[in-house]
């Protein structure tokens, strides 16, 4: 059994949090009290360096099904750098010499089904199953890759909304899966298409091609 366990939240507008539990105890800690090899490597690897602060009260339920309210020291990552730790963090679901056992088990459910819910949304910008739209922001107007709104993906959403873990929900909302799906294709897209923004032309870029690339502000875009 894992001595302590790494969890996540996802928190509209504020993105990934990690956290690190004490098994024994239930107790909450920062990554120092954690024995080296505990956590798979790569998960040292994204911990290394990272301020845990207490940005937050999560609300969370002891084993005794007691609610409590707990400010809590986490690792917080924006929406474009979440991209890149799921993206790490998704070779885990297989047996690999990446991690041990015992290291994947480490793991907590609640970050386990962050880390589907990020596959699954991969796959579907992957397939190009998505479409633009501009959101207002700073005062002008940035265009952003969206989930598209078909009947599949609607209800693949509704299925892992349910089966969200309950410390997902109360601290990231009932709708968790389309907070998620709201702010995480644009991100999944672009880390895709990131190698293209170097790529040599023949001619140059629509502005607004350059914008999706660059996450720029479009000067075409009407304030």
């Amino acid at each position: 059994m894992t001595s302590h366990l790494l969890h996540g939240l996802w928190i509209k507008d504020r993105g990934l949090q990690l956290w690190i539990e004490q098994v024994e105890g239930h107790r909450i800690v920062l990554p120092e009290a954690v024995e080296k090899g505990t956590f798979p490597p790569v998960v040292e690897q994204i911990l290394d360096g990272k301020t845990f602060r207490a940005r937050m009260n999560v609300h969370l339920r002891t084993p005794k099904g007691r609610h409590v309210e707990l400010p809590t020291p986490t690792a917080a990552f924006t929406p474009e750098e979440a991209v890149t730790v799921f993206s790490q963090l998704s070779f885990l679901k297989a047996e690999t010499p990446a991690a041990t056992r015992a290291q994947r088990d480490s793991i907590a459910p609640d970050l386990w089904w962050l880390i589907v819910m990020y596959q699954g949304l991969a796959r579907f910008v992957q397939a190009g199953r998505v479409t633009l739209r501009t959101v207002m922001m700073d005062n002008a107007w940035w265009p952003q890759w969206q989930l598209s709104a078909s009947l599949s993906e609607r209800g693949w959403l509704a299925e892992m909304n349910h089966a969200a873990p309950g410390i997902l929900r109360i601290n990231g909302g009932r709708d968790l899966a389309g907070s998620m799906s709201n702010e995480l294709p644009h991100w999944i897209a672009n880390a895709i298409l990131r190698d293209y923004r170097d790529e040599t032309m023949p001619y140059a870029r629509h502005e607004f091609v350059e914008a999706l690339l660059f996450n720029l502000d479009p000067p075409m875009c009407p304030r």
